[in-house]
């Protein structure tokens, strides 16, 4: 009886191990031009998955932050140009 117990303690130990190791690498992988253009336009609602995904590696993420502030920059240099030309 003790060993059943044991090996379903272990088991759920293993699977909450997985599913931990599981966020860890969503969280590593790099986000889309797609994700990042989403994100930015406020597309993405602040209670999805994706939502948490993108915020939790844009902060370990250098490369998507500088990605996320080229997309402001074309922006603002749209603003610009539009401003300009009237």
């Amino acid at each position: 009886m003790i060993e059943l117990v044991l090996l379903i303690f272990i088991a759920g130990s293993i699977a909450a191990v997985i599913k931990i190791l599981r966020q860890i690498i969503a969280e590593r992988k790099c986000a889309s031009d797609f994700e990042i253009g989403k994100f930015y336009n406020g597309s993405l609602k602040q209670n999805d998955t994706a939502y948490r995904r993108f915020i939790a590696h844009l902060g370990i993420c250098e490369k998507c932050q500088n990605r996320l502030h080229n997309f402001q920059q074309g922006d603002d240099l749209v603003d610009h140009l539009t401003s300009n030309s009237d």
